[in-house]
């Protein structure tokens, strides 16, 4: 596995065979089989967020959608008041972007 930094996150080049197990254990992933597991995985990567880093902002491009592993992740966003406003705290075998994946938008939410 290689380890790379991008802005305050550690990106892992993927294995491939952990990544596979991973989703053919996840029902949004267990109708494929392996040779499609296998395109997937080979397309993805491992990001470690510590805990409090923002992972995206309203209006960035969306490549691609999350999958929660360890840990996890709130969803939420700043309102026009300045509050912050929780939408969803999620955690591992939960993934989000999948929406905006398939529609091919920016995040505006």
């Amino acid at each position: 596995m290689t380890l790379n930094k991008m802005g305050g996150h550690t990106v892992a080049e993927n294995s491939g065979s952990n990544t596979i197990k991973f989703l053919s254990n996840l029902p949004l992933f267990s109708e494929f089989d392996q040779a499609e597991l296998e395109q997937i995985a080979s397309q993805t990567r491992e990001i470690h967020v510590p805990r409090g880093e923002v992972i995206f902002h309203r209006g960035d491009d969306c490549n691609g959608f999350h999958l929660i592993v360890f840990g996890r992740v709130k969803l939420a966003f700043t309102s026009p008041t300045g509050s912050e406003k929780v939408v969803e705290i999620i955690g591992p075998k939960h993934s989000f972007g999948e929406a905006f994946v398939a529609a091919d938008r920016k995040l505006t939410h």
